[in-house]
């Protein structure tokens, strides 16, 4: 499957060498099987070729990814908020914040003992919403707390979570995701 998917992506890379999102794909793949190197090098030509708001977005997201693989915490924050930047010259502020809510930042943050700066990055795009699109932040909130154990804060954070299914109706929307954070955060399940 891996191989499949690179000899496409090698052809489209020498049919559009300069084409940014062949090398983002690329660097996708390297770093899914675990060729860190290839991926910065991929990753590196697509921050050089990178010229729009959309180009530099899939950049740093990409380093997002790296730095995540490599558990470099500092430089995966820098590339955060690139691409926070970025999404800001050509997103609507709703999509910025459910994008960047499932930033790479906020699930390494506890490993990294970050989680401080994690949940204040997150308050920030919370205040940059009203309600009930604030809440998307609380899905990465809950998953911080009960990374760290803190059970009682991921429940009052699942209140959040509970206004975004609220909003967004039951089922199809529900996902995995919700169901597995109220099985942990409420006891269900």
């Amino acid at each position: 499957q891996f191989d499949e998917a690179r000899e496409e992506l090698e052809r489209a890379r020498v049919a559009a060498p300069n084409e940014p999102d062949v090398l983002n794909r690329m660097a996708r793949l390297d770093l899914r099987q675990g060729h860190y190197e290839d991926a910065a090098q991929r990753v590196e030509q697509m921050n050089s070729l990178a010229r729009t708001p959309q180009q530099r977005y899939a950049a740093a997201g990409a380093e997002e990814s790296l730095y995540y693989g490599l558990g470099q915490f500092g430089r995966l924050a820098d590339a955060y908020r690139r691409r926070l930047e970025a999404a800001a010259e050509h997103l609507p502020q709703i999509q910025i914040v459910g994008q960047m809510a499932n930033s790479e930042i906020f699930i390494y943050s506890v490993d990294a003992g970050r989680e401080g700066y994690a949940l204040s990055q997150l308050d920030s795009l919370r205040r940059t919403v009203q309600e009930p699109w604030s809440s998307t932040t609380d899905f990465a909130a809950v998953r911080i707390y009960l990374d760290l154990g803190d059970v009682e804060s991921a429940r009052e954070s699942f209140g959040g979570v509970q206004t975004v299914i609220d909003a967004l109706g039951a089922s199809p929307n529900r996902t995995a995701l919700t169901t597995w954070i109220e099985g942990r955060a409420l006891g269900r399940g």
